[in-house]
């Protein structure tokens, strides 16, 4: 899985992150199969953190 910072400004990069998350849900990937992440600067934090809730809901899944 790779994401960085832009995903907060664009809408259609934070929809592709959803869609990735909700298939490895839907699929069981998240119990079953190896995850690496690429995750550029402060991404993650920046999801944590956001005061967009659309945003926010992205660290949570």
């Amino acid at each position: 899985m790779e994401f960085d910072d832009t995903l907060l400004n664009d809408p259609v990069k934070a929809n592709r992150l959803r869609s990735y998350m909700k298939y490895f849900k839907e699929y069981g990937a998240w119990e079953t199969q190896t995850m690496a992440y690429y995750v550029g600067d402060d991404a993650v934090r920046n999801l944590k953190y956001s005061t967009n809730d659309n945003i926010h809901s992205l660290y949570y899944g």
